[in-house]
């Protein structure tokens, strides 16, 4: 966190998650976006970035899903005004996500 703090403070918060991003993205990759507003402006330069740069965007929203989910080739909204609401949900279902990747492979 210290180093994403650091950078953050360097070129703008909105860019904190660009940077690495950058860095480590492979043509084809899959974000996982989260934010209960679908505005937050570091999550959405991020998903931006992505699908502009052929990767896929998977994206978990609440209230309106606002600019994240219209950017996302998937997205799971939650449609609740309540932070804590969308944020519960959201947990939910990365636990399936998690379940459901950490089974084994056949065929």
């Amino acid at each position: 966190m210290p180093a994403v703090m650091a950078y953050a403070n360097d070129t703008g918060y909105e860019n904190s998650i660009l940077g690495a991003l950058r860095s480590l993205f492979q043509q084809g990759d899959v974000l996982i976006a989260i934010s209960t507003s679908g505005n937050s402006p570091n999550v959405v330069k991020a998903a931006e970035f992505v699908r502009d740069s052929g990767g896929t965007v998977i994206a978990l929203t609440g209230f309106t899903g606002g600019r994240l989910r219209e950017l996302a080739d998937i997205a799971a909204h939650v449609p609740s005004d309540e932070c804590e609401v969308a944020e519960d949900a959201h947990c939910m279902i990365l636990h399936a996500l998690i379940c459901e990747l950490k089974k084994p492979q056949h065929g």
